[in-house]
C-alpha cells in the first residue's frame, strides 16, 4: 500500500530523494525487527529447538544425536531401600555398580551415574513406592523415605542431576547439561485413601502418580491382576471407584500425571472417561503382541491416543515376550501403525525387573534401540518402515514434553477450583 506523507514547502528536490530513501530504509528495519520479534514469541508449548542439538557427536549413535531423551519408569530408590536399607553410605550414584562387591550382584540393579551419561539420557522419572505388602501407614512411610533418598541423591549429584517440576523447569536443566529429575510414586495405596496425602507428596515435588501397582491392594481402584484372575462379579471388581475418580480430579487439578500402568482394563477405561487431562502408561507394552495384564488392549490404546495420550515401553522381558531388541521393536512397530508416533514413548521400567533385553541390559544402552529403528530391519533381516528422526524425537522425549505441557495447562485453567475433601463423593452424588 503506497504511503502518502504531505509535502513539505522550500524544501529542495535533492532533500525530497533523501527523505523518501532515509523513510525506506527505516520502513525495511522496522519490518525485519517486526519479523524477529514475532519469530520470538512464537510458542506453542513446545520446548526450543535448540535442546535437541547433539551434544555428543559419534558414529555409534547417530540416530540418538539430535534429540532429548527421558526415559519414563526407573525404580531406583525400591533398590536403594531394599538393598541400603535407604542409608546413603551405602549407596553411590557416581560407583561404577556394574564392579561393585554389592550391587554388581543385585540383578535388578541397571542404573548408576556412568551408564546414564553413556546412555545419553537427558531426563528421568525416579519412582518411589513399594508393593503393598505391608500396612497402608508402612506403604506411606515406605514412600516418603524414598522420596527423600532420591531427593538426597539427586541435590549430591547437583553437578550432573536436577530435580524438576515443571516444563520449564526441564528446560533450564537440559540446557545446562544435567539429567533433569522427575519424581514419580507407583501405586495408589500410597496415599492411604487421603487426599491430603496426595496433596502433601505435589508439594513434595512429584509430579506423577500410577494409580495400582502390581499387586490389588488399593481400595479405590483394580489392578490388572484381577483381569487375569478374570474376576467377573461386581462384588469383587470395582474398576475405579467414585473416590477413586476424586483422585483423578484432583491430581488433574495440581498438574499430576496420572499414570495407568498395572491398572486393570475397566479401570483404565474409567479414568480415560474421567480424566481432564491427558494421561500416560509409564511402563508398558502391547497386549495385541503379548498378552500379558500390564500391556495395553487396542482398545484403551485409541482413546488413549485421541485424548492426547502416551505409551512408554516396557523394557522387561516378560511384557515385550522375549528378551531381543527384535521384541521391543514389534511393539513399538505395531503402536505406531495403530495409534502412530505421537503417542509413544521409552519406559524400560530399569530396576524393577530381574531379567534383560539383549542389548539394552541398561541405561546405557538406548542407541542400540535408535540405530535399529533407523535401519528399519529386524535381526532376521525382515525390514520395516524406517523411523524418521522426527518420529524418534517424538519417541525419544518429545511426546513426553507435550504431554506434561498439558497436564500443566489444564492445572492453569482448573486454578478457580478448590481443593477436594475426603468426602467429596457426596457432593458428586447429589
Amino acid at each position: 500500500m503506497a504511503i502518502h506523507r504531505q509535502a513539505v514547502e522550500h524544501r529542495a528536490e535533492e532533500n525530497d530523494s533523501s527523505t523518501s530513501f532515509m523513510l525506506w530504509i527505516g520502513l525495511i528495519i522496522t519490518f525485519v525487527s517486526f519479523l524477529v520479534i514475532i519469530g520470538k514469541s512464537y510458542h506453542v508449548g513446545k520446548i526450543d529447538e535448540e535442546l535437541f542439538i547433539a551434544r555428543h557427536t559419534n558414529s555409534e549413535s547417530y540416530a540418538h544425536d539430535k534429540q532429548i531423551l527421558i526415559v519414563g519408569h526407573n525404580q531406583l530408590a525400591t533398590n536403594i531401600a531394599k538393598i541400603a536399607k535407604n542409608n546413603l553410605r551405602e549407596f553411590d550414584l557416581n560407583w561404577d555398580l556394574q564392579r561393585h562387591m554389592v550391587w554388581s550382584k543385585i540383578n535388578t540393579s541397571r542404573t548408576d551415574l556412568i551408564r546414564l551419561r553413556a546412555g545419553q539420557v537427558n531426563g528421568q522419572i525416579w519412582y518411589a513406592g513399594l508393593n503393598c505388602t505391608e500396612s497402608s501407614l508402612e506403604a506411606v512411610q515406605s514412600v516418603f523415605e524414598q522420596i527423600d533418598i532420591l531427593k538426597r541423591v539427586i541435590e549430591r549429584h547437583g553437578q550432573d542431576l536436577s530435580l524438576v517440576t515443571s516444563v520449564a523447569e526441564l528446560e533450564t536443566a537440559v540446557k545446562q547439561a544435567k539429567i533433569a529429575s522427575l519424581l514419580a510414586v507407583k501405586g495408589g495405596h500410597s496415599i492411604n485413601v487421603k487426599l491430603g496425602i496426595l496433596r502433601s507428596l505435589y508439594a513434595l515435588g512429584v509430579r506423577c502418580m500410577s494409580l495400582a501397582s502390581e499387586r490389588n491392594c488399593c481400595r479405590w481402584v483394580d489392578s490388572s491382576i484381577v483381569d487375569l484372575m478374570d474376576i467377573g462379579t461386581a462384588d469383587m471388581r470395582q474398576d475405579l471407584s467414585l473416590w477413586g475418580r476424586l483422585v483423578v480430579w484432583e491430581m488433574n487439578r495440581l498438574g499430576m500425571i496420572v499414570d495407568l500402568s498395572y491398572a486393570s482394563y475397566g479401570a483404565a477405561l474409567d479414568v480415560l472417561r474421567y480424566s481432564r487431562a491427558p494421561v500416560i502408561f509409564s511402563n508398558a507394552g502391547a497386549y495385541a503382541i503379548n498378552k500379558h495384564h500390564l500391556n495395553v488392549r487396542e482398545d484403551v490404546l485409541i482413546p488413549l491416543a485421541t485424548q492426547g495420550g502416551l505409551i512408554m515401553i516396557s523394557f522387561d522381558p516378560k511384557l515385550l515376550g522375549g528378551y531381543t531388541i527384535d521384541n521391543v521393536l514389534e511393539h513399538l512397530n505395531y503402536l505406531r501403525e495403530v495409534i502412530g508416533p505421537d503417542h509413544i514413548g521409552i519406559g524400560t521400567g530399569f530396576d524393577g525387573f530381574d531379567s534383560a533385553i539383549d542389548g539394552l541390559e541398561n541405561v546405557s544402552k538406548f542407541s542400540h534401540l535408535f540405530i535399529a529403528l533407523t535401519n528399519g530391519k529386524y535381526s532376521d533381516g525382515e525390514t520395516f518402515a524406517p523411523w524418521t528422526k522426527g518420529e524418534l524425537r517424538q519417541l525419544a522425549g518429545l511426546n513426553f514434553l507435550r504431554v506434561f505441557h498439558e497436564v500443566e495447562q489444564v492445572k492453569r485453567e482448573l486454578a478457580h477450583e478448590q481443593p477436594l475433601e475426603d468426602d467429596g463423593v457426596e457432593d458428586m452424588l447429589d
